[in-house]
């Protein structure tokens, strides 16, 4: 009983490792490109309202801006990540 619950993992394990590893590798990659795309919006905004801009940035976060962007984003990141693994497993 053993033997086939070892092969049964081993041969899950060699189907869903490559998929997992391509998700979690992506989903880094965007973490570290969307990141400094995401804070340079951000400063290029707050440039934009130079003066007001101290009260521009509370408003901002009260409405759930940076939330709401963040969502987005991640949202994006996901699909290409599912994509990405739909193709991995091809």
């Amino acid at each position: 009983m053993f033997v086939v619950f070892s092969s049964a993992l081993s041969a899950f394990l060699a189907y869903a490792l490559p998929k997992i590893a391509v998700f979690f590798g992506i989903a880094i990659l965007s973490t570290a490109i969307i990141t400094p795309i995401f804070e340079g919006l951000k400063s290029k905004a707050l440039a934009q309202v130079s003066q007001n801009a101290g009260s521009f940035l509370n408003a901002f976060e009260l409405m759930g801006g940076f939330d709401c962007i963040s969502i987005i984003f991640s949202a994006y990141i996901a699909a290409f990540a599912l994509k990405a693994a739909a193709k991995a497993a091809s």
